[in-house]
């Protein structure tokens, strides 16, 4: 597992998270493009999700914030 794939396992394990908020918590700099990437070498063991997100009026933005949560715990 490389180490990138452990950092982002370390912080979507108490459940998903948005890839700002990824981002934020490791430092690492990766695009929404190189974390779906990520994924879907990784798809046993992350699936990406969507995070509601609403503008200033409340208005549901579309298609909302990228993230990912764990498939399944790793061994």
């Amino acid at each position: 597992m490389s180490n990138q794939v452990q950092m982002i396992t370390a912080v979507v394990r108490g459940g998903a998270h948005s890839f700002d908020f990824i981002r934020s918590s490791t430092g690492l700099k990766l695009t929404d493009d190189q974390f779906r990437t990520l994924v879907g070498s990784n798809s046993g063991l992350f699936k990406l999700v969507r995070f509601l997100k609403r503008d200033d009026e409340g208005q549901l933005i579309r298609p909302g914030r990228p993230g990912l949560r764990l498939r399944a715990e790793p061994t």
